[in-house]
């Protein structure tokens, strides 16, 4: 059974905000990484498949939970990209944390004080590391010469918020985990895709076709660099669908959009990103904060730029 928890519920000895029927749900175990799919159902379930939001998944009679990272809608279905919850921990930062002759039990124990996860190590000997405005993901794992596995050793395994390091896990429980890339991200192919200047979400803005910059997103999210362009945000009339200032929005060219979708347009010049349904004549260009009011004009007067496909949240740039 596949349920989902409200970024808001952190309630998980009970159950979830709703359970789900999805059309798949894979983990891929190199990568650490949890792939769902689920179509576009009319009860709206698909609805909760949605960034920050939880999924737990029973394996062998055991609630795993994996933080949503990335959603992508297309037109009959949602994907959801999660990785397991421990990774909650590269919001958490050790300002000036200096675990001194410590087993690695004691170590553990310094690094994740006051955050709502256990560590667990059998590792005997002593050893000393400081930290210093590190996130406690790269704390423990990352490839400097002070983290937890350089300093103490051992093998890494995380089930929810136990987190283990022990001298050997065992293939029984888990694997050793290598970490050779940037810890915020997964590796695996990329397209390099062009970042345009501001559009915005709240009163239109002037387009500027300036590339401001690129960025690497995944193939499995970018068929062509051709059709696909990242957008950066201005404003706050799209929270409520998870987009905020300084956001970069993924857009894929296209010029026919269905009623619902989150389109980027273009009304004389001026670009704005907002929702789009079509009235007869008209285009309804509604924002996701009640302090906006609706955009109304004839359906000749708005070029449509391209649709949202997909969300980089501006903490992970």
């Amino acid at each position: 059974m596949i349920e989902i928890y409200l970024k808001t519920n952190t309630n998980y000895d009970k159950n979830g905000d709703i359970t789900l029927d999805p059309t798949s749900c894979t983990y891929k175990d190199s990568e650490n990484l949890i792939t769902l799919e689920h179509f576009i159902d009319d009860e709206g379930r698909w609805k909760y498949i949605n960034f920050e939001n939880v999924i737990a998944a029973e394996e062998n009679g055991k609630k795993k939970f994996y933080r949503i990272y990335n959603v992508v809608r297309e037109l009959y279905s949602v994907t959801a990209y999660a990785r397991p919850i421990f990774y909650d921990l590269i919001d958490k930062v050790l300002l000036d944390v200096r675990p001194t002759n410590k087993i690695g039990q004691e170590a553990l124990d310094i690094i994740l004080a006051d955050t709502g996860f256990t560590g667990h190590s059998n590792i005997s000997n002593l050893s000393t590391a400081y930290y210093v405005r590190k996130n406690i993901v790269e704390a423990l794992l990352g490839n400097e010469e002070n983290s937890f596995l350089n300093r103490w050793g051992g093998e890494f395994y995380c089930e929810n918020f136990d987190v283990y390091i022990n001298d050997k896990i065992g293939s029984d429980n888990g694997v050793r985990v290598e970490f050779g890339y940037n810890l915020n991200e997964i590796e695996e192919d990329v397209t390099k895709i062009p970042v345009y200047s501001e559009i915005a979400a709240g009163m239109p803005i002037y387009i500027n076709d300036e590339i401001e910059g690129s960025f690497y997103l995944p193939s499995w999210l970018v068929k062509s660099s051709k059709d696909t362009f990242m957008l950066k945000i201005n404003g706050d009339s799209m929270i409520n669908a998870n987009i905020h200032d300084s956001d970069l929005v993924v857009i894929k060219k296209q010029d026919a959009v269905y009623n619902g979708e989150i389109v980027a347009v273009d009304i004389d010049g001026y670009a704005t990103i907002k929702r789009i349904n079509i009235d007869g004549k008209y285009a309804i260009l509604s924002p996701e904060n009640n302090k906006y009011e609706p955009i109304v004009m004839p359906i000749d007067d708005v070029r449509i730029i391209g649709c949202a496909v997909g969300i980089l949240k501006s903490k992970f740039y």
